[in-house]
Order: structure tokens, then sequence, then C-alpha cells
């Protein structure tokens, strides 16, 4: 979640504003992020039931908030929330329930342990400020030169993509979508 509207304006950023070229941004810009996580840890997104808003950036061609419902090939569920409108000073949130236990950001709660009843602090630095695009692109050229397989190959980035489509289509047909995975 932050807020986009400041930087709107700036030299360089018109093509946000363009849908053509650009889609939805907030969703395939943003929202690919968390769900790319959410995959790696719960495994593949098969439906989603999302809802999308314009409400804070009126003068925006995409939704500027919105919501997603997801169900994992696993049975598991899931929510991502993206807002790039909210009035919020960037962040990253990150939650995962499960069984066994919870994960709040740094924080831990394992269930089932006597006398244990709030969340121990794992010693993990959380940076929402900094972007790994530098340490990506090493990874992938170092891939090239030595012609190994990339972590993240055209597969798992097709996966992630049809993820933001199917919420983009639940939106426009306000209906759940199936993520088409066949790739």
């Amino acid at each position: 979640m932050h807020d986009l509207k400041p930087f709107l304006p700036l030299p360089g950023h018109d093509w946000w504003m363009d849908t053509e070229k650009e889609g939805q941004l907030p969703i395939i810009g943003g929202a690919c992020h968390p769900l790319d996580l959410m995959r790696w840890l719960a495994g593949e997104i098969v439906e989603v039931s999302a809802y999308g808003i314009n409400k804070n950036i009126p003068d925006a061609p995409w939704y500027d908030t919105v919501i997603s419902n997801l169900k994992f090939e696993s049975g598991a569920l899931g929510k991502c929330l993206v807002s790039c409108g909210a009035e919020i000073p960037y962040n990253l949130n990150f939650s995962y329930h499960g069984t066994r236990g919870s994960i709040h950001n740094n924080k831990l709660f394992i269930g089932g342990m006597p006398h244990v009843e709030e969340w121990s602090e794992l010693p993990i630095e959380i940076r929402a400020e900094d972007h790994t695009c530098l340490q990506e692109l090493d990874h992938f050229l170092s891939c090239i030169e030595r012609g190994v397989k990339p972590l993240i190959d055209e597969i798992d980035g097709a996966r992630s993509v049809a993820v933001c489509c199917a919420i983009i289509e639940s939106i426009e047909n306000n209906r759940p979508a199936t993520v088409f995975l066949d790739f």
C-alpha cells in the first residue's frame, strides 16, 4: 500500500496512466509481487474473486484499490489487498496463517506451545522501501552466462501474470474467475 498521487504528475510517469499500454497498473505492476510470494509459499492459485474501486485517484484509468480473495490448488485460501491511492506511507505488510502457527511481517506465533500466548520477534530486518531489481538482474545475467535456468523462469512469471489477469476478469465480470495455468 502506498500513495501514488504525488508521483503521477512527475516527468516520466505519464505511461502509468496509459491503460492501452499498461493495463491495470496496480494489479499488473503491484499485486504481482505479493501474489508471487503467496504462490511460492502456498502453491498455485486456481481461482480468484476480486473487487476494485477508483475512489482516491479519480483521474486514474485503473482501480486504485483492489481486494482479491484467492483459492489455492491445495485448498488454502488467501487475500491480497493492493492500494496505490491510500493516504499512507509506502508499506508492505505480510501475514501468513496456517494450521500450526502464523507469521506477520517479522513476528512468529507457533500454536500448541504451552504458555506461549505472544508473538516472537524474528531477527529479520523489514525493509519495505528496498527494491531487489539489481540482485534479480545480476542473477538473471549470471544464469545466461552459465547457461542455467533462473530461480524464476518464464513459466513462473506467466503464472503470476495469469493470476493478475484473472483478478481483472473477476472485477470486470463481477464474478469469480478461474486462473489459466496451462503453460
